[in-house]
């Protein structure tokens, strides 16, 4: 098991959650890639491996501040790999080591509402900054 795996295993041990997503980033092109996915997701992310910086995530990687989507699904910048949607929440943290931005975690909940709350982004972020570390 790597670094990257512990620590997801860690998370998800520690913090509920429908699927984790970790993404390394590529700020000159501006393009991600997974680095690993737990969870059931949208085949098309399941098979894709790079994304550009867009829809939440891509904003929230070019506001390098993290972000609570409840209902996800619903809101207007997500990009929606799911047919038929999927209801979700997502937290977003975006991966910053020494101000630069080397990726992003993504933090799934189903289900409609309020799935997160601002405060579960203090439980998220240390296992954000091991993964920045290592990534």
């Amino acid at each position: 098991m790597n670094e990257v795996e512990q620590i997801v295993d860690e998370l998800a041990a520690a913090i509920r959650n429908d699927g984790v997503l970790v993404l390394r980033a590529n700020d000159i092109e501006k393009t991600l890639t997974r680095v690993l996915l737990r969870g059931e997701a949208a085949e098309e992310i399941e098979r894709a491996t790079t994304f550009p910086y867009s829809g939440l995530t891509g904003r929230a990687i070019e506001r390098r501040t993290p972000m609570v989507v409840n209902d996800a699904h619903l809101d207007p910048r997500a990009i929606i790999y799911s047919d038929p949607v999927h209801p979700e929440a997502i937290a977003l943290v975006p991966l910053l080591r020494e101000g630069e931005v080397v990726g992003c975690l993504n933090v799934y909940r189903d289900g409609e509402g309020q799935q997160f709350e601002e405060g579960d982004l203090d439980q998220v972020r240390p296992f954000a900054d091991r993964l920045a570390a290592v990534l």
